[in-house]
Parts: C-alpha cells; structure tokens; sequence
C-alpha cells in the first residue's frame, strides 16, 4: 500500500477541545429560567455536529418559546462566544505536533475532513498550526460517515482515493466510513480497545499519532 497524502479527521485525533462547545450551550442555556438538563443539551449538540439537524433546530428544539428573531440571535450568539475560546480552548494531543512537523518534512500532504461548522472547525485547525487544508460537513453538505463526504473532501484537497490514508479515532464515522469510501483507513486507538465494526477493519492501527511515522517511513 503507497500512501501519498493523509487525511485526519479533527476533534480528539488531532486535539481536544476541552467541551467548548458544550459549555458555551450550557452558558446560554443559564440566561433562561427554566432548566434544560445537560443530557438534553448535549444530546441536542450531538445531533448538530452529526448532521441530523440545523444550528438553528437545535436552538428551536431547546427553547420552543423564542421567536424567529431571537434563535437567530441565540445562533449569533453561540458561534460569537465559541470562536472567541476556540483558541485557548482547542490543545493538540500527544505527537501531534512532531507528526505534522514531520510529514511536512517529508512533504506529504496534509488535508482534514471534520463534522461540524466551518468556522468553528478552521479556527481550531489554526489554533495547532495545522498547515492544511480544513474540510468541514457544513461546507461540503455531507457528514461522516457518509461515502461521499470522503470522496468530496479528496476532490477538495486534490488528493487520489487509492493513495490516500485517513486517520480518525471514531470507529463508525471515521474507519467504518473511510473504508466504506474506499480509502485506506487508520484507527487512533491509544486505550486498545477491540474494534467494534465487523468487517470494516482499520489498515492500521496507532496507539499515539507518532505510530502514523512508522507506517509511512
């Protein structure tokens, strides 16, 4: 297998961001007086980031009583409020640094496909210096685990299918969907846990991001 190009998926491949979202729902929610429990909030969060529903339904579906004009304000709000701490708030993991440094070394190129919204996604790209190109679900019109969102992010990038090596540490959005796309697939997974999707198996299984320097070189 000839890999020329790698693809990562984002949010806890790349780094963390500490539930920046979730707590910056959970802020707004406070300004209410009625209660909404976090399982809701985050379940509501949940089905955003996965595509199933718009920033704007999430707010609606929260707070039925508010008009048009106020969800759309509460939206403003929110996205005001998390690309303020996107970066304090979004920190790489372990070997992410040193991988990126060295891939770029080699001159390998570099591209992310993530779920989520746009602005929120490349803000925390910049935030850890990654040097590529940031494909988001929004910006594409389709999420993980879908097919064709890895086909349009390669288009995006310019990068080929069969060379290609997606990295990801989600078992069904990340490898069950890169292998169900075509493209070569490796798991992050530094709990060693048995992977859960039977007949998709990752290529590659890293327990730190710095295995990923093993497999190329």
């Amino acid at each position: 297998m000839i890999i020329r190009a790698v693809l990562f998926d984002l949010d806890h491949t790349l780094g963390i961001d500490h539930n920046l979202e979730a707590s910056v729902l959970e802020q707004i929610a406070k300004e209410f007086p009625y209660l909404i429990s976090k399982d809701k909030l985050r379940a509501s969060l949940n089905d955003f980031q996965s595509g199933k529903i718009s920033l704007v339904k999430m707010f609606s579906s929260l707070f039925p009583d508010q008009d048009k004009i106020r969800l759309k304000t509460l939206v403003k709000e929110y996205k005001k409020k998390c690309l303020k701490k996107a970066a304090a708030s979004f920190t790489p993991l372990p070997g992410t640094e040193k991988t990126i440094k060295t891939l770029l070394k080699k001159k390998i190129p570099l591209g992310i496909l993530s779920n989520g919204w746009e602005e929120l996604q490349k803000a925390k790209a910049q935030a850890i210096g990654f040097p590529g190109a940031v494909i988001t679900s929004q910006e594409i019109g389709a999420w993980k685990p879908d097919p064709r969102s890895f086909h349009l992010a390669l288009e995006k990038c310019d990068f080929f299918l069969s060379t290609t090596l997606f990295v990801g540490d989600s078992p069904e959005m990340d490898i069950a969907g890169a292998k169900r796309s075509g493209m070569a697939a490796g798991w992050l997974n530094p709990e060693n846990k048995p992977f859960p999707v039977k007949g998709l198996d990752p290529d590659f299984i890293l327990n730190s991001l710095v295995d990923l320097l093993q497999i190329l070189f």
